[in-house]
């Protein structure tokens, strides 16, 4: 069954009972049978349907509709009879009384032409099997097409506006989806063209080679020209730092020392190495 959302008039009848101490919110959760951490309405029942007990009857928070209903029309045994309907108990004998009874009697729909607490509807005395709503669907008085058709209704017309936009949301999605495959495609064709024109051009360098090169040696050539290069500018750097010191020594001073022809060569060779 389809869970209909929490609405703030939900919420407003919860308060609302809760002020007039006909419910509590515990942490039983009655349909697992176990304590858990959310929180769960029930109509306080003590001393109701057993003596001396501590007691309380759980519902679902859409039905407080129907329990604050009871409870403006006959007060406590209103909610008392609500709470006998739906645990198919009776109260203690000092709680039957005609107010009860007259709760009781109005809520299971024995007036004509009301929806029956078990589904049907009274037709000159007779319960005729029409309505489609399940116990809490007609506890919490919402119904269905045939109990209530305009809440149907509304209701249908608030679900195929959900689908609709739903809807909307799936055709935006798919035209975004469906761009990006285009994009997608046509890079793939780009690159495809480029392929094929690279190929082109490696075979027409085949044919001028006489044959598709075998890029594995040339790539080894190209590398050990490289390792020569820079052992050559490894050289080159040690020269050229052998050449600074003697140029430094002879700056020293002595019959070699600046200006004289050896000093000239050296420090010209050094700026030679220096360009290259």
């Amino acid at each position: 069954m389809t869970v209909k959302p929490l609405t703030i008039k939900d919420c407003e009848h919860l308060f609302w009972l809760a002020a007039q101490d006909v419910v509590f919110f515990g942490t039983y959760d009655e349909g697992a049978e176990d304590w858990d951490a959310g929180w769960h309405p029930a109509v306080n029942c003590n001393d109701t349907f057993y003596y001396a007990s501590a007691d309380a009857c759980s519902f679902d928070p859409h039905e407080a509709k129907g329990i604050r209903s009871a409870f403006e029309r006959w007060g406590w045994a209103g909610a008392v009879a609500w709470c006998a309907l739906k645990r198919n108990e009776e109260p203690l004998p000092h709680l039957r009384t005609d107010q009860y009874l007259e709760a009781l009697s109005a809520l299971r729909g024995e007036v004509l032409g009301e929806t029956c607490i078990d589904g049907s509807r009274a037709q000159g005395g007779e319960a005729v099997s029409e309505c489609k709503c399940d116990f809490r669907a007609r506890m919490v008085g919402d119904g269905c097409d045939v109990c209530n058709p305009a809440q149907a209704l509304e209701y249908a017309k608030e679900t195929t506006a959900a689908q609709g936009a739903e809807s909307e949301r799936l055709r935006a999605e798919l035209a975004r989806v469906t761009a990006q495959r285009d994009a997608i495609l046509m890079q793939a064709r780009i690159w495809s063209g480029e392929a094929k024109a690279q190929k082109a051009t490696v075979d027409a360098v085949g044919e001028i080679l006489g044959g598709v090169p075998d890029w594995g040696p040339i790539a080894q050539g190209v590398e050990q020209l490289r390792a020569e290069l820079a052992a050559s500018r490894e050289r080159e750097a040690r020269m050229r730092a052998v050449l600074q010191e003697m140029v430094d020594m002879i700056n020293s001073g002595d019959e070699h020392g600046e200006g004289s022809p050896w000093h000239v060569d050296a420090v010209a060779a050094l700026a030679e190495g220096a360009q290259g």
